[in-house]
């Protein structure tokens, strides 16, 4: 679908990092500072993620991370506010016409927006993801050609 343009089309073809957010249980080597390593880093905002529907349909989505674990996220007046402060989000070329929130994001989950903001089924229509579902983060677009190169991550940002 177009929940993400301009960012992607409907039949672009994408490199998923399904290792980007695995955690790794060092604790048994001896001189490591901790048990958990996470080779790839974590989960920030920005990124473009592919997960399962958490809902029951038979494919996979791909959003933008918004919110993550203990931030306040509500969209009004055209605005996403994030902990009380409106993002600054270059990517988007549509602003949203609904309004959602304030709501905390629980422990566990994180909240997610197509870039195509009136045209995208994400958090603000049914609620916020468990991280359970999230297979990776968008790392490329190989299709087409004249399009291929690395997803950056454009990172909404606070004035």
């Amino acid at each position: 679908g177009g929940s993400m343009e301009p960012t992607f089309s409907s039949g672009q073809m994408l490199i998923v990092n399904k290792l980007a957010y695995s955690e790794w249980d060092l604790g048994w080597v001896p001189a490591v500072g901790s048990d958990d390593w996470r080779p790839f880093g974590q989960l920030e905002l920005g990124d473009v993620i592919v997960f399962e529907f958490p809902h029951g349909q038979e494919r996979d989505f791909v959003k933008r991370v918004i919110a993550l674990p203990g931030q306040t996220v509500e969209v009004t007046n055209g605005q996403v506010l994030l902990d009380g402060v409106a993002l600054v989000e270059p990517y988007l070329t549509d602003l949203p016409r609904y309004s959602y929130g304030p709501e905390t994001v629980p422990p566990n989950h994180v909240f997610v927006l197509g870039d195509a903001r009136n045209n995208s089924y994400d958090s603000h229509s049914w609620g916020m993801l468990n991280q359970q579902f999230i297979i990776g983060r968008v790392e490329l677009r190989y299709w087409p050609v004249d399009r291929a190169g690395v997803v950056g991550r454009e990172t909404p940002s606070m004035p």
